[in-house]
């Protein structure tokens, strides 16, 4: 895909996100097209490619995980399929990465205490409990790199911006930092920099160490806003992850 700019003249932003266990992001966003004509995002398990109009990415999302009708047949309750999308999630995050791993499981286990806490506002039926809302949470994106424009580096991993977690929530282009031993090279500060500098919709988040206790189940939710926090309000109906192309038509995400 190269390295276009954010944000072009016209005020178009085209945001490239490989995220995962991939160690050269460069051999990934050399594969990848423009977006289609007509197509707001693309999503896989290594990447996503969104435009300023793309809806938010969230657990219900076409793209970052294949479950065959057949896996989803042999998942008898909620609490397994739940696990199992979590599962795919940590899978994806370093090893030693282990304060990243704390954030994005205590981040999906305080989504779903949410729901609990304002099951009131739920809509539910004889199909849909509180408890199906949890796939409508943001999707977290672990070890996420950023592309950033090809004139700010020499090529390879110079050209990308990295977060431990990044989050698309229709509106905003969250990065999360999760605060580890030590501070940030030189390098990376400045491609974090230039990144914040250049996108219109960023928004970065520190979290302390002290925010994130390796004993105590806590999340730092007073560094996150009402809407990301409330992550179910202005959609219709839930719907469970990697949603039927059929159900996106009929019921389709609202951005946030």
């Amino acid at each position: 895909m190269g390295g276009r700019s954010l944000c072009d003249g016209d005020g178009h932003i085209e945001t490239v996100i490989v995220y995962g266990l991939v160690t050269n992001p460069e051999t990934v966003t050399a594969e990848l097209e423009p977006l289609p004509a007509g197509d707001s995002f693309l999503l896989s398990n290594r990447y996503a490619v969104i435009s300023d109009t793309a809806p938010a990415l969230r657990l219900s999302s076409a793209g970052w995980i294949d479950l065959i009708p057949a896996a989803l047949l042999a998942i008898d309750s909620r609490e397994l399929l739940f696990e199992l999308c979590k599962e795919k999630i940590v899978m994806r995050i370093q090893p030693f990465s282990t304060r990243v791993r704390l954030f994005v499981e205590r981040y999906l286990e305080f989504m779903r205490s949410q729901l609990v806490t304002h099951a009131s506002e739920l809509e539910s039926d004889d199909i849909f409990t509180p408890e199906d809302w949890i796939y409508s949470a943001w999707l977290p994106l672990p070890h996420a790199q950023i592309q950033l424009p090809a004139e700010f580096g020499a090529g390879g991993d110079a050209n990308f911006a990295e977060v431990d977690v990044a989050f698309w929530t229709g509106g905003h282009l969250i990065g999360v930092q999760v605060e580890q031993t030590g501070s940030l090279i030189k390098s990376k500060r400045e491609r974090l920099a230039s990144l914040v500098d250049q996108h219109p919709r960023i928004k970065l988040i520190s979290v302390p160490r002290e925010k994130l206790s390796e004993t105590e189940a806590n999340f730092p939710d007073d560094l996150f806003d009402d809407t990301f926090l409330n992550f179910w309000r202005g959609l219709s109906l839930p719907q469970g992850p990697n949603p039927s192309p059929i159900l996106e038509n009929f019921y389709p995400a609202s951005k946030a």
